[in-house]
């Protein structure tokens, strides 16, 4: 009669485990750098957003005589500026309540650390002449960046001015405008806040 083996395939309660930790130890490494990798994805959109906004500011000065900070009244917009979350015409909405700030992830009516990663974008003007298109970082549920994007109407260059107290955002910022540490950073340049 055949001997059978003690060990009839298979894996050990051991090698399991040993895979575990190697798993979790790369996936420790790996996390951090798909945050980043996301959040550079979130910034290009809203840099894309501002891009295709001003062009729409500069149609709307054409034909009125003066740029306008309602989202609704210019002519390339978001779908979702004309549109509820939900379907049904539920849930909370993309616009504020005066239609002077567009949440790129919804949740206009709902609490910062309610809302899903995103922007608040509007248009802001000092002086009755100098326009700008800012994006503030909101949805900080999970601990999320903390920085605003600023784009001045007479420059084609965005500037990253992040929360000092927030080192993750201070990182983000820098590696944005491409200097090394946040006294490289460039003013914000907006004349007040």
């Amino acid at each position: 009669m055949a001997k059978r083996s003690a060990r009839c395939g298979g894996f050990t309660l051991l090698e399991i485990l040993v895979v575990v930790v190697i798993v979790a130890i790369l996936a420790s490494f790996a996390w951090p750098s798909y945050q980043r990798f996301i959040e550079r994805m979130r910034m290009a959109d809203a840099l894309a957003l501002f891009g295709t906004e001003r062009a729409a500011q500069e149609r709307y000065m054409l034909s009125k005589h003066h740029y306008t900070r309602q989202w609704p009244l210019l002519d390339a917009v978001p779908v979702e500026v004309h549109s509820p979350i939900n379907t049904d015409g539920s849930g909370k909405g993309y616009l504020s309540s005066d239609g002077t700030v567009f949440y790129t992830r919804g949740g206009a009516e709902l609490a910062d650390e309610d809302r899903k990663p995103g922007f608040a974008v509007k248009f802001e003007v000092f002086d009755g002449t100098q326009w700008f298109i800012t994006a503030d970082r909101v949805g900080g549920a999970w601990g999320g960046y903390k920085y605003t994007l600023v784009r001045p109407f007479d420059d084609t260059r965005a500037v990253c001015i992040p929360d000092l107290t927030h080192a993750d955002s201070v990182l983000m910022c820098t590696d944005f405008m491409g200097v090394e540490t946040a006294d490289e950073l460039p003013p914000d340049p907006r004349p007040v806040l």
